[in-house]
């Protein structure tokens, strides 16, 4: 039997398989904390709702990377992965810096390469963490990048990065590593995901 104002779905067996507390209209988030009640046959999962910002969730991605090859390979993956992120590419850290400093809009993610003709990954993580309104932003910042030495992974997380991770060869390999991190990411709290209410 479904409640009203809940949706239920049944499996097999003919048991209730979940149900799911809607939300308010435009809050419709991935609900992160629940609790199972097991009735015989009746399983139901019950989700407790967080008043949650879904503008960061669907947010602009932001994407560092000089190399144009590595652009047009990694654009339509990131736009399969999370269509409802629109992908802002920048060829150098300054470039992110200054649209950071400037934009209204709310990222979702930032991810960069390392290694760039200008203002490198980690020089571009470093004004990030120099600035106080970008820093309260919380935005999450991950190293996507090729080669990789130790030096470097103990550099970038003395800057307090949310993750470091190799580019693989093959373009299955990098989708499974771009759908990890937003998979991720899309679930995981920080302050910013929070409406004024709370």
């Amino acid at each position: 039997m479904t409640k009203p104002g809940f949706a239920a779905k049944t499996g097999s067996t003919g048991c209730v398989g979940k149900y799911a507390i809607p939300l308010n209209p435009g809050r419709w988030i991935n609900l992160n904390s629940f609790f199972n009640i097991d009735f015989g046959c009746v399983r139901i999962q019950a989700h407790t709702t967080t008043n949650l910002n879904t503008m960061e969730v669907n947010g602009p991605i932001i994407f560092i990377d000089d190399d144009e090859d590595d652009q047009l390979i990694l654009k339509p993956i990131l736009e399969e992965i999370a269509p409802l992120s629109p992908i802002l590419f920048f060829t150098s850290g300054q470039l992110a810096v200054d649209y950071l400093k400037t934009t209204e809009q709310r990222p979702f993610l930032i991810i960069s390469e390392v290694n760039l003709a200008q203002m490198d990954g980690l020089e571009l993580r470093r004004q990030i963490e120099k600035d106080a309104q970008l820093r309260k932003r919380a935005i999450p910042f991950i190293f996507f990048t090729h080669p990789v030495y130790k030096h470097m992974v103990e550099e970038a997380y003395d800057l307090t990065i949310q993750g470091f991770f190799e580019k693989r060869d093959s373009i299955s390999e990098i989708r499974m590593q771009l759908r990890a991190i937003i998979d991720y990411w899309s679930k995981c709290l920080h302050p910013n995901r929070f409406t004024n209410e709370d």
